[in-house]
């Protein structure tokens, strides 16, 4: 199996933190396109262990053919296998790798996915990849990210960490000439890896919706086609401009 650009758009995908208690129903009412249940920077280090636990047995069940994702922690968090082994099954659509700084790392995960899904019973690509760039290295790597496995189907460029790691000032509405080139790669990244177009991340800051609307539309004029949500309130703000002609 290969993820394909014919398959439809993922433009609105709802984040939510994997310790939560309301995750599955917040899942159940399907507002969003697809959902990220959240092991990484939404849950404190205390709940860790609860929410791997958590999404397991969430996704345990039939998830009524929802699309499903977990973000899981990066490659060198010394966390991933466990979390892997917790949540790989029928009803997990996709892994988040944040964090993404080598096309080893999505080659690894490849690897470790076709062991699980064989031990589940599951065709050898059942399981998809979204690959979060969030560091200049991955930035630099994007064009061999991109190209790394046939389960990618899209990129996410994460403005928070990049701009950390660039050693840049917190951002307004207008985001530096350094995130937007690196948003601007990941389109063309995508486009020549015959990936989906990549996806913009959350807004945290859930009543600033000019800031949130400014973006999207920013992102939608470069060639990104959705948008990670923290609030479900942002979902038809995000739905309406990155389907608006």
């Amino acid at each position: 199996m290969s993820v394909t650009v014919e398959q439809p758009l993922l433009i609105t995908m709802l984040m939510i933190p994997g310790h939560t208690p309301d995750a599955a129903d917040q899942v159940a009412l399907g507002h969003a396109d697809a959902y990220i249940l959240d092991l990484e920077d939404t849950v404190p280090p205390e709940a860790k262990h609860d929410a791997v636990r958590a999404t397991g047995d969430l996704l345990s069940g039939d998830r009524g053919g929802r699309v499903v994702y977990v973000r899981v922690h990066p490659v060198d968090a010394g966390r991933l296998e466990t979390e892997l082994d917790a949540i790989v099954g029928p009803s997990l659509t996709g892994i988040n790798l944040p964090k993404v700084e080598s096309a080893a790392e999505i080659v690894a995960l490849d690897s470790r996915l076709a062991v699980l899904e064989e031990a589940h019973g599951l065709p050898i690509g059942h399981t998809e990849i979204m690959a979060t760039i969030e560091t200049a290295r991955g930035v630099l790597h994007m064009n061999e990210i991109a190209a790394a496995s046939p389960r990618l189907r899209c990129l996410c460029v994460g403005v928070g960490d990049l701009t950390r790691d660039l050693g840049l000032e917190p951002q307004g509405a207008d985001l530096s000439p350094a995130i937007v080139a690196a948003q601007i790669k990941a389109v063309f990244a995508s486009a020549a890896a015959g990936l989906q177009p990549p996806h913009d991340s959350t807004h945290a800051i859930e009543d600033d919706v000019p800031t949130l609307r400014h973006r999207a539309q920013a992102t939608r004029a470069l060639g990104f086609r959705g948008k990670h949500a923290l609030h479900a309130s942002h979902l038809p703000i995000i739905t309406e401009i990155y389907t608006t002609p």
